[in-house]
């Protein structure tokens, strides 16, 4: 996808009234500073709460062009490059690769031009230098929930121990290391800690280079707390 600069802010060129031959890919583009919050415009929940905590590209979403750019002109998105020119290369704003050996170039239809793009974070969608990625600016309130976790199973003595130990140091916002091997019961250890940093308010992520271990993550995670979107 190519980009237009139209006082200052970014037009897909799918979307522009003219044909302007100024239109480039994004990482080519000085993007512009970010459009204040227009706090009386009718913002879709459906569309933000999709991105929230996320960079995703435009075809990760599954919502139309033209409501994903009337968001951006008011203030609740952003396009973000996806790959960004430095002295010695590029460097993949997604999964923070800068190392050369992991860039590969091609005749790219969507800019109509030789395209860059990152081969490190591939498995999760072809980011490149014509790919912008969609950023929310925008954040709902945290709730606070009472008794999230539906989980009815039982901790062994060790599970136990580590489990306190991640609970412990979620209250005092410290790091932890919890190591253990496959099959360990890595996933139900975090439960009570999970459960107590949404009783307190705090906001959850859970990270994964595998799309593999989403999959399988992502229902055990709705099963234990239901309750929580």
């Amino acid at each position: 996808m190519r980009f237009i600069v139209d006082e200052g802010r970014l037009i897909p060129e799918a979307l522009a009234k003219t044909n302007d031959q100024t239109a480039k890919p994004i990482s080519y583009i000085d993007v512009a500073s970010s459009i204040p919050l227009h706090p009386e415009f009718p913002y879709s929940p459906e569309l933000l709460s999709f991105l929230e905590g996320k960079q995703l590209l435009l075809e990760e979403l599954p919502f139309p062009l033209e409501m994903i750019q009337a968001h951006y002109e008011h203030g609740y998105l952003s396009y973000e490059k996806g790959i960004a020119k430095t002295k010695h290369g590029w460097r993949c704003i997604r999964c923070g690769n800068e190392e050369n050996h992991f860039f590969a170039s091609f005749p790219c239809a969507r800019c109509q031009a030789v395209c860059t793009y990152c081969r490190k974070c591939i498995m999760m969608g072809r980011v490149s230098a014509c790919t912008p990625l969609v950023v929310s600016r925008f954040s709902f309130p945290q709730a606070c929930y009472f008794s999230p976790l539906s989980w009815n199973g039982t901790l062994s003595q060790g599970q136990q121990r580590a489990a306190d130990a991640v609970e412990d140091a979620i209250v005092r916002n410290d790091e932890l290391l919890v190591w253990a091997v496959c099959g360990a019961g890595k996933t139900e250890v975090l439960f009570p800690g999970i459960a107590r940093a949404l009783e307190m308010g705090k906001r959850v992520c859970i990270a994964t280079p595998r799309t593999d271990v989403v999959r399988e993550l992502a229902p055990r995670l709705k099963q234990a707390f239901p309750g929580v979107p």
